[in-house]
């Protein structure tokens, strides 16, 4: 029943093109929780049409419901911005009906939202000097794809291509997250090592992951850097940095990304080819670049 009544909420619409975005705020729900803290248990739904975009120009639309539950506390001095469930579940779509689940993701944080197909963003809220966390998943397949540090920025690139051999223009994004911040034990595990995570990206799929960590092992983190992070890149081997880089076919000076984390500190990977050469990278004796498997 509740498929077939949002089947006609997304007709009523009547929108011209599949790919518009469609948001039909679901029934929620709230319950006094037993027990202590003295709270609310708030369940929410939502669902959302998306279509994803392929490089022949067609859209491919999809439902995508997100459920969320959350606790409320009421006592004064209770934690208040306590992580939600959010149960993402995803279905194909077409103007014939609503297709079966093709897809199911749990995960914990403060928000989340699809900023664009088929990424979905899971956003940490830090505490005192943190930043938030971002955790991007791929809803077609619930892998992990990348995290970022939400006072980080998100680099680019676009490779042009050569319409005289039939390639086209290819778009990068570089996401870099940094351990002090929120989630750390979600992205690393047991890795007192690690101080953060580069992932590249190509085209919204994670081509490259890379650890950033204490040399030798643990350490504590604010003896080894003071986290005044700049990033950027840097087309040659000095200039300021940018946060966007064309790359022309036959250019011979490959870019670099510069992670400058502090005064002292600076990390310095050349992109070529469409991957970071950790092999010419440049990086603090007492810190290490390591290649992380991807999921």
């Amino acid at each position: 029943m509740r498929a077939a009544v949002l089947a006609l909420c997304l007709a009523a619409a009547a929108l011209p093109a599949w790919g518009e975005t469609v948001r039909v705020d679901g029934p929620a729900s709230a319950a006094i929780a037993t027990g202590e803290p003295a709270g609310l248990d708030l369940v929410s739904r939502r669902f959302e049409r998306r279509a994803l975009f392929s490089a022949d120009g067609s859209e491919t639309p999809y439902l995508i419901e997100i459920e969320t539950v959350s606790r409320t506390p009421l006592a004064m001095g209770d934690e208040a911005d306590l992580p939600a469930a959010h149960r993402v579940t995803l279905r194909g779509v077409t103007a014939a009906g609503i297709g079966p689940v093709l897809g199911q993701l749990e995960v914990a944080a403060n928000a989340v939202k699809v900023e664009r197909m088929p990424l979905l963003e899971a956003e940490t809220w830090g505490c005192c000097v943190q930043a938030n966390t971002i955790r991007s998943f791929d809803l077609l397949t619930g892998k992990f794809v990348a995290a970022a540090s939400s006072d980080l920025p998100v680099i680019t690139a676009t490779a042009l291509g050569d319409a005289a051999k039939g390639r086209p223009a290819i778009g990068f994004e570089v996401r870099t997250y940094k351990t002090i911040d929120p989630a750390a034990d979600l992205i690393f595990g047991d890795d007192p090592a690690a101080l953060g995570l580069i992932t590249l990206m190509r085209e919204d799929k994670a081509v490259q992951q890379i650890r950033l960590a204490v040399a030798g092992g643990s350490a504590d983190i604010s003896e080894e850097v003071d986290w005044n992070v700049t990033i950027g890149w840097q087309a040659g081997a000095k200039g300021a940095l940018s946060d966007h880089v064309v790359i022309a076919p036959g250019d011979k000076a490959a870019p670099s990304y510069v992670w400058a984390i502090d005064a002292r500190n600076r990390v310095v990977i050349p992109f070529v080819d469409g991957h970071f050469d950790l092999a010419r990278a440049r990086v603090p004796s007492r810190l290490s670049l390591t290649e992380k498997p991807l999921p």
